[in-house]
């Protein structure tokens, strides 16, 4: 299986992570043409988020996460031990990620620029997707059907 994630936080900066027989490679726009790919880690990663060209993250199997300086990418951490499915970053000080936990529920994960917190378990299936224009409001989705649904869609914002 091939998981393919991209992030253009400007015209002339796109990080796409593609993850193939669970090695993952990352491949760099610079506004005119796409680098060779770059090998990160023998771990699937399935999203990036990218809030500037120096700064980016990538989730996957296995709960990891992986960050990019602007010029390299860093061993990968364990956020969870399941998997992650899909990262926001609106900021260099805030991303989510989305997953599930040992219950199957969907969980979501925070980050403040230094270290990862686990959050609430927020559904009852597996979040495949979230989206955070700003650190005080994401979307999490699940494509996965559950209790006669065909989907969910979840929202949530913090104050402060």
């Amino acid at each position: 299986m091939v998981n393919d994630s991209v992030s253009c936080p400007a015209l002339d900066f796109c990080m796409a992570v593609v993850d193939y027989r669970r090695n993952s490679y990352a491949y760099t726009y610079d506004g005119t043409s796409w680098s060779r790919g770059e090998y990160i880690t023998d771990v699937g990663l399935d999203s990036v988020s990218c809030p500037t060209s120096s700064f980016c993250m990538a989730v996957g199997t296995g709960g990891y996460a992986n960050t990019y300086d602007g010029s390299r990418w860093s061993p990968g951490v364990i956020v969870n031990q399941i998997g992650l499915d899909s990262v926001s970053c609106p900021t260099l000080s805030f991303c989510m990620a989305v997953g599930s936990g040992s219950n199957g529920n969907g969980y979501a994960y925070t980050y403040d620029g230094a270290r990862w917190s686990k959050g609430k378990d927020i559904a009852q299936t597996l979040l495949t997707g979230v989206s955070c224009p700003t650190p005080s409001f994401c979307a999490a989705v699940s494509a996965q059907s559950g209790n006669n649904q065909s989907g969910i869609a979840v929202v949530g914002s913090r104050s402060g």
